[in-house]
């Protein structure tokens, strides 16, 4: 279904309706990668004649979505996940952050994958977006910083469906927390707090990665992770597939 390109369907319907059954039969989001280039449009229509829309469905991409297409989003209070480093690097196109905020659409941030933007660097993509919206508008404030941290946390979890879990620190939701160096250089003298965090953190300045509760990083050390026998794994399957693709 991500392949769809609005004329034919690539994933046979039995296949991917099969899929998509099984998802909700069971409880679970649905992303979809749609309206990803002008080659791949309309995905988001058809998606919505067949009604198919829904507030478990995460649209990723929605780069040349057109306003009917934003409007069936919007009534059926599904999700898009922005990946603009992705976007802009292989010529997608400008996704509409604009006219999505505009519409009250919940918007998550992702990186579509390593392959074409290299490292996850949420901040990266939450500082693209934030430029985008404002350049679209004309407005310097109409995304502030805040605002695009809030992409990057309670709506990011929203757009996922796991805004009851995640996504905010509250009594019984998961302790996902960073934190931040005071005495980073990059960022003194100490302003607007989200500012600064959006604008000149770096993965250096983050002395502690926590997810539910477990500490993941700390002082820049992985603290879950051989990081000798992940190298030597990774170098090993890429020597494997450069060899089994002559």
């Amino acid at each position: 279904m991500a392949t769809m390109d609005g004329r034919a369907v690539a994933v046979p319907d039995a296949v991917w309706r099969a899929d998509l059954t099984l998802a909700r039969d069971r409880g679970l989001p649905v992303s979809v990668h749609a309206n990803n280039s002008a080659a791949n449009s309309g995905h988001v229509r058809r998606l919505d004649e067949l009604r198919l829309l829904g507030r478990d469905m995460q649209i990723v991409h929605a780069v040349n979505a057109e306003a009917d297409e934003i409007a069936a989003l919007a009534r059926s209070g599904a999700s898009v996940s922005l990946a603009p480093s992705s976007e802009l690097a292989v010529g997608f196109g400008v996704p509409p952050v604009a006219a999505l905020r505009r519409a009250g659409i919940v918007i998550g941030a992702s990186i579509d994958t390593p392959a074409l933007v290299g490292a996850a660097d949420l901040l990266r993509e939450l500082r693209i977006i934030q430029g985008l919206a404002n350049a679209l508008a004309a407005d310097e404030m109409a995304m502030t910083p805040l605002d695009a941290l809030a992409i990057g946390t309670r709506e990011g979890a929203a757009s996922l469906g796991l805004d009851g879990v995640a996504g905010s620190l509250a009594p019984g939701k998961c302790a996902d927390l960073i934190v931040v160096r005071r005495d980073a250089l990059s960022l003194l003298p100490h302003a607007d707090p989200a500012t600064m965090i959006l604008r000149s953190l770096r993965p250096a300045d983050i002395r502690v990665v926590m997810v539910d509760g477990t500490i993941l990083k700390q002082d820049g050390l992985l603290t879950k992770i051989d990081r000798a026998a992940l190298t030597a794994d990774v170098l090993e399957t890429s020597a494997r597939l450069a060899r089994d693709a002559g």
